[in-house]
């Protein structure tokens, strides 16, 4: 009688994997009772821990179209035949009748052949694994990606083409002339930054008029890490939350290079602001799962770089989502030869990124230092503290720029502080209350017919107050109609003004009782400073 073989026997096999009870061949897998288990060749050849939470993933190879291919499977769908039965949409030959044959073959396969099938660490996003700067998706070898198939692309498309020394000839220029140019390309590296420094995530946000190179702004930037080219490394803002939630959960650190703000701005107010505050905290909404119980939530720590043909705040934008944001207008074109600069980062891309990445593991410290000395000069110049940690960072990343690419001779960046504070909030201009009140005066100015001295014979014109010596009487309702439309709690705009003694009062809270024709009426009685 013929002894069977206890080991797999499918031509081209990759890995030849001990099989007790199972007869493996070209014809397809069968128990030794003759069962039949699967009808073509199929073993599990490697394994996948997630470095964030431990999951264990199989990488399972099949044969089932007269060649080999591979796809990578939770542990724990194979564990059911429930799970199993969903590798049908894979092309694997399965049915509810043999999936729990299918789940027992490959589960048992390899708990008895852990030491052929190499375990190796794996990510469902790019970036650093763990806080401190150690290894990075995907530069390290060791690392595989086992996220969801939609960001494939995306992880594939961060690597390098091309020479370095092509890159830099046909960026450098731009860098050392152009301010956008420079303040996108220090944003994509900062990017990486921000996790070992323990940073928020912010904006940089580039608008003008269409024409000028926004776009070609931004593929400079995603240039820095990998693919420019469309449909690659940058997307658009005409995605639902969700979808910009998980994008930015899975770049992680990378930056997130968007276009075309207007868009979702244009798709409603506060729903954008809404968008804008998430992205920049770094953590996504709690949602379910289809099966029941919760999604994972994402997280994230990147500068978000976006583009449009406005800018991304006005005065009705409250002061955290100003804070948050650095802008710049495009008033000129990024270049001469908008297809010559496209062509060349086209071709030659990803090799900043990685030399970035080992240059922040060998000199985190210093840059840490450099990072935070930085900042304290930002703020003895009035900005922001938000603001100040970011541009820091940015800073930070022009100097490591300039001795890795740009100015290698010298290693010394010409971008002073003093500039870069130019693009920076002061503190008073981020106080969403001292703009309110602002706003509150620009329109009593504009509508001097509605606070007449006197009673108006005018029936037509609706009266919304009157001059009190050096204030101004506004009706009470008037005045929170003018503070809601302006985008303005009137609760906190009159707490503020209470604060800074600009109210008259007839009571504990903000009102007076004014008479406003023939009639007593109750108040807001403000100054306006001066």
């Amino acid at each position: 009688m013929e002894q069977k073989s206890q080991y797999t026997d499918f031509t081209d096999q990759d890995l030849v994997l001990y099989c007790p009870g199972y007869e493996c061949t070209d014809r397809g897998v069968r128990t030794d009772a003759g069962k039949e288990v699967c009808m073509h060749p199929i073993l599990p050849t490697g394994a996948l821990q997630n470095a964030e939470d431990g999951t264990l993933s199989l990488v399972l190879a099949f044969n089932a179209r007269g060649y080999w291919e591979e796809r990578t499977v939770p542990a724990e769908t194979l564990a059911s035949a429930a799970g199993v039965v969903k590798l049908a949409g894979l092309g694997v030959a399965v049915t509810s009748a043999n999936a729990r044959a299918l789940s027992e073959y490959l589960l048992r396969l390899y708990h008895l052949n852990t030491d052929v099938i190499r375990l190796k660490q794996s990510l469902s996003r790019l970036g650093w694994l763990g806080a401190c700067a150690g290894e990075f998706a995907p530069y390290s070898a060791d690392v595989k990606y086992d996220g969801d198939p939609r960001f494939a692309q995306k992880y594939r498309a961060v690597h390098v083409s091309g020479s370095e020394e092509a890159w830099i000839a046909a960026v450098r220029p731009l860098w050392k002339s152009n301010p956008a140019a420079r303040l996108v390309i220090d944003a994509s590296l900062a990017s990486v930054l921000l996790t070992p420094m323990d940073l928020q995530p912010f904006f940089v946000h580039i608008w003008g008029k269409t024409g000028l190179g926004k776009t070609v702004l931004l593929q400079l930037a995603a240039s820095v890490w990998g693919d420019p080219r469309p449909g690659k490394l940058i997307t658009t803002f005409n995605a639902t939350a969700v979808g910009l939630e998980m994008t930015a959960g899975f770049l992680h650190d990378l930056p997130m290079c968007i276009d075309e703000l207007q868009i979702r701005a244009a798709a409603g107010a506060s729903d954008f602001q809404q968008t804008v505050y998430t992205l920049a905290e770094g953590v996504g909404r709690a949602r379910g799962a289809k099966d029941g119980g919760l999604r994972k939530t994402p997280t994230w720590r990147n500068v978000f770089i976006t583009t449009g043909e406005r800018p991304m705040s006005d005065e009705r934008t409250g002061g955290g989502a100003m804070n948050r944001n650095i802008e710049l207008e495009l008033t000129s074109p990024v270049t001469g030869d908008f297809a010559g600069l496209i062509a060349a980062v086209g071709d030659n891309y990803g090799w900043a990124g990685e030399r970035f990445v080992r240059f922040t593991r060998e000199h985190l410290d210093l840059m840490r230092h450099h990072q935070g000395e930085t900042a304290k000069e930002l703020c003895a110049l009035g900005v922001t503290g938000k603001q100040a940690s970011a541009m820091a960072a940015m800073l930070t990343a022009d100097l490591t720029a300039a001795i890795l690419f740009f100015e290698p001779e010298t290693h010394v960046s010409d971008y002073t502080v003093a500039e870069a504070a130019k693009l920076l909030l002061k503190e008073d201009a981020v106080c969403a209350e001292a703009r309110a009140l602002e706003y509150l005066f620009d329109t009593i100015a504009a509508n001097p017919a509605r606070f007449p001295e006197k009673p108006s014979a005018d029936r037509n014109i609706e009266v919304w107050g009157k001059p009190v010596a050096e204030y101004t009487a506004v009706i009470g309702a008037v005045f929170d109609r003018i503070m809601t439309e302006g985008g303005f709690s009137p609760r906190a705009v009159l707490a503020y003004a209470k604060r800074r003694g600009l109210l008259q009062t007839d009571d504990k809270q903000y009102k007076k009782t004014m008479r406003i024709g023939k009639s007593a009426i109750r108040c807001i009685v403000i100054k306006q400073e001066v």
